[in-house]
């Protein structure tokens, strides 16, 4: 089971659609972050390394206008943005004093362009982490740095962030539970952005592996993971509409050669979820994402 998790998804290739159009980005064996274009059906390496640096992990949002933001980490804990129209990458101002290094990052954009980061710091030596929560307030400012989570040991309590269509902000946890890894979502109410509310995914008793989400046009938020309980693997979804309860929840057993992700796409008023088992590649079609719940 063990060569089959995915302990990070950080450092996955990232293709996404600009104002530019088809965009790649991915690290080498290097280190180094390239960006490829896709020009008249043909894909285009722009740059080797973008950030002039070896990287560690990135992540990639697009703001309204379609431009790309590009937030990256180095084996120091030095974390850097490269954002329009400068594209140049400059360093956020936290753990400047290098005493912690990163873990896994996680970023969203809100209404207003501003970047929302989650990131996982560690002290090794200590075996000691912190999940922080950034944000970039307007004209550039950093607010200071929250800790949603810290302990001791299970240094991959790593997570995912979140921003809906009413600009709520929400932090899909994996965190250690009783020995196992379960999920976790915390929603950061818009008024106070300390006060965090949590929600425990169904099966938490179950080892869970890195959730996949997709926020409707709607506005309803829909999860898809994968778990294990006695070498048993199992695909899982749920979704929360806009106001309302938790929904829809269903799990089938997959087989145990499928990788440990399960990613969750909408195409017009279909949601798609996937799931790879070996060579092939098989998904589940929901028929209408606002009436009917996902079937196999």
């Amino acid at each position: 089971m063990d060569t089959n998790r995915i302990w990070r998804t950080d450092n996955i290739p990232l293709l996404m659609l600009t104002e530019n159009g088809k965009e790649y980005f991915m690290l080498d064996k290097q280190g180094y972050l390239q960006h490829f274009s896709c020009n008249n059906e043909s894909w285009i390496l722009k740059t080797d390394n973008i950030f002039q640096q070896k990287i560690q992990g990135f992540d990639a949002v697009v703001d309204n206008q379609g431009n790309a933001f590009l937030i990256g980490y180095n084996d120091a804990g030095g974390l850097y943005c490269l954002s329009p129209p400068t594209n140049k990458a400059i360093a956020a101002p936290v753990n400047q004093d290098g005493s912690k290094t990163i873990g896994h990052l996680s970023a969203c954009l809100d209404e207003k362009n501003n970047l929302h980061l989650l990131c996982l710091y560690l002290d090794n030596r200590q075996k000691m982490w912190w999940l922080v929560y950034l944000y970039q307030e307007e004209k550039g400012l950093w607010h200071e740095p929250a800790i949603v989570d810290f302990g001791y040991e299970f240094l991959e309590q790593s997570g995912i962030i979140i921003n809906d269509l009413k600009n709520n902000v929400f932090i899909l946890q994996r965190m250690v539970e009783t020995g196992n890894y379960c999920l976790l979502l915390r929603s950061l109410p818009e008024s106070d952005r300390r006060s965090w509310k949590s929600f425990y995914f169904p099966n938490r008793q179950e080892e869970c592996f890195f959730p996949a989400f997709l926020v409707s046009p709607d506005n309803t938020l829909h999860f898809s993971w994968i778990s294990c309980q006695n070498e048993v693997l199992f695909l899982s979804y749920i979704q929360k509409p806009p106001g309302g309860d938790w929904d829809s929840f269903f799990r089938i057993e997959i087989p145990n050669r499928t990788l440990t992700i399960a990613p969750l796409y909408c195409m017009d008023s279909k949601l798609v979820l996937t799931f790879k088992k070996d060579d092939e590649l098989l998904y589940l079609l929901q028929a209408n994402v606002y009436t009917h719940p996902v079937a196999p």
